[in-house]
C-alpha cells in the first residue's frame, strides 16, 4: 500500500489540535492568574486601610467639634469645666477604656469675657494599637455677649 505523505501530515495536524491543553499550559495559566490575584488583593487591602484612616480622621474631627459645641451651650463662667486631659472615647464620643480616640480640651481665658477653647483628638494606630502622631485639633473663641 502506498500512503500519500500529504494526507498523513494533515492527519497529524488534526490529531495535535484535538489533544487539548497540556499540563504545562495549565500550570502557566495558574501562575499568571495567581500573580494577578495577589496584585488585586494588595490593592484592595491598601484601599481598605486608606478608607479606615479617612473615616478615623473624620470621626476625630467630629468628636472635637461636638466638644466645642457643648462649650458654646455653656455659660462663659462654666467654660473652664470643659478642660480635660487624655479621655479615651469610642466612635460615638462616649468614654470607653478601650476607645480608639483620646481627647484633650484646653480652655484659655483671653480676657474677662473671651475664652479660647482648643480640643485635640488623637487617633489610635490600628496596627500598633498605640496613640502616635495622628491628631486633629479644632479651636474656637467663645465670648459672653451679655455684658
Amino acid at each position: 500500500m502506498y500512503s500519500d505523505p500529504t494526507t498523513r501530515d494533515s492527519k497529524d495536524t488534526r490529531n495535535r489540535s484535538r489533544r487539548g491543553i497540556s499540563l504545562v499550559e495549565v500550570l502557566i495559566a495558574m501562575v499568571v492568574l495567581s500573580i494577578a490575584m495577589t496584585g488585586f488583593a494588595s490593592i484592595a487591602m491598601s484601599m481598605k486601610q486608606a478608607g479606615d484612616n479617612a473615616r478615623d480622621h473624620y470621626v476625630a474631627v467630629n468628636l472635637a467639634k461636638n466638644r466645642l459645641e457643648r462649650g458654646r451651650n455653656l455659660r462663659v463662667d462654666l467654660l473652664p469645666t470643659l478642660a480635660e486631659s487624655y479621655v479615651l472615647l469610642n466612635v460615638h464620643g462616649h468614654p470607653d477604656a478601650n476607645g480608639h480616640f483620646r481627647r484633650s480640651t484646653v480652655v484659655s481665658n483671653i480676657s474677662s469675657t473671651l475664652y479660647q477653647v482648643t480640643c485635640s483628638v488623637e487617633l489610635k494606630n490600628r496596627l500598633s494599637l498605640a496613640f502616635e502622631t495622628a491628631v486633629e485639633n479644632v479651636t474656637t473663641l467663645i465670648t459672653d455677649m451679655d455684658d
